[in-house]
């Protein structure tokens, strides 16, 4: 039974093809070029303090936006707002009264 088993498991591990890299194996090296191009109607702004907000018009009322504040060195913090209703939802680093002060003039200055 012994031989069978192993006989079935070297018969299983030669005929799986061999994965070439896994997303654990991710290195930017490895990545082919690509030229970017714009997929939407956006554009980045600097505030007056060197901050700057990118942002991505995905309807007429609905902006996806990254907002990377000087006060707040790291990772941008993204925004995605209905400038209808003035509902918005982030992730980031920024808090709630530094969002809600670009929050409060961007719906009006697009």
């Amino acid at each position: 039974m012994n031989p069978l088993i192993s006989a079935l498991v070297l018969s299983a591990a030669l005929t799986t093809p061999a994965i070439s890299g896994g997303v654990h194996d991710f290195s930017p090296e490895n990545r082919r070029p690509v030229a970017t191009t714009p997929s939407g109607v956006g554009k980045c702004l600097t505030t007056r303090d060197k901050s700057y907000v990118c942002y991505l018009k995905v309807s007429n009322r609905h902006y996806s936006l990254a907002i990377h504040d000087v006060d707040q060195p790291g990772y941008a913090t993204s925004v995605f707002i209905d400038c209808q209703t003035g509902v918005w939802k982030s992730w980031g680093v920024l808090k709630q009264d530094v969002l809600n002060q670009y929050m409060h003039g961007f719906c009006t200055s697009v």
